[in-house]
């Protein structure tokens, strides 16, 4: 299980390196770079639609999911 978290994590580091560098702009030599990326993960999670989430944001995705295991509808395990 290990190789597929880190895999899924080297993914989500180059959609941030790939969107703060390129996408938005931010030099390499910026001040603040942790609120920057702080920022930019608070704006991932609730701000950012993600086409293979059906558009919803990763927090409201986690919600539907939860409600849907809440309510039987999805079996965990």
């Amino acid at each position: 299980m290990g190789i597929y978290i880190n895999g899924a994590m080297e993914a989500i580091n180059g959609w941030i390196k790939e969107e703060l560098f390129g996408d938005l702009w931010l030099s390499r030599g910026a001040d603040n770079i942790q609120r920057i990326i702080d920022n930019y993960i608070y704006y991932f999670n609730y701000g950012r639609p993600a086409y293979a989430l059906k558009y919803f944001t990763s927090i409201q995705y986690k919600k539907l999911y939860e409600k849907r295991v809440q309510n039987g509808l999805l079996r965990v395990g």
